[in-house]
């Protein structure tokens, strides 16, 4: 794969204003970054323009602080969206639970056809 050459699909956990996931989603304009969640935000584009949303997460990267609430929803695909995580469920600090419960207690998209 030529990651400077050709489109990709990434999906990952954090935003733009860390450093670790930031920096990274600027190494290529072909990113195609379908999916990413961090303790505040979800977000989700099925079928995003490489170089549209590059555009966006180099905006983003550059503001003092950014979530995914800040994406410009014009720019996100059909069947995406860019929502707050929620609230977990009570008890979901306990390790010994089951990660279904706290999976469960997020909120669900679903794609439309």
């Amino acid at each position: 794969m030529d990651s400077q050459g050709e489109d990709f699909t990434v999906a990952g956990i954090g935003d733009m204003s860390g450093d670790v996931f930031g920096n990274a989603m600027l190494l290529s304009p072909h990113i195609r970054l379908v999916a990413a969640f961090d303790h505040r935000d979800i977000f989700l584009d099925p079928s995003p323009d490489a170089a549209t949303s590059f555009e966006e997460r180099k905006r983003l990267f550059g503001l003092p602080r950014s979530s995914w609430a800040d994406y410009d929803p014009s720019l996100i695909s059909k069947g995406g969206v860019s929502t707050p995580a929620g609230p977990k469920p009570s008890g979901s600090r306990n390790r010994s639970g089951p990660p279904s419960a706290w999976i469960q207690g997020r909120p669900r998209c679903h794609p439309t056809p």
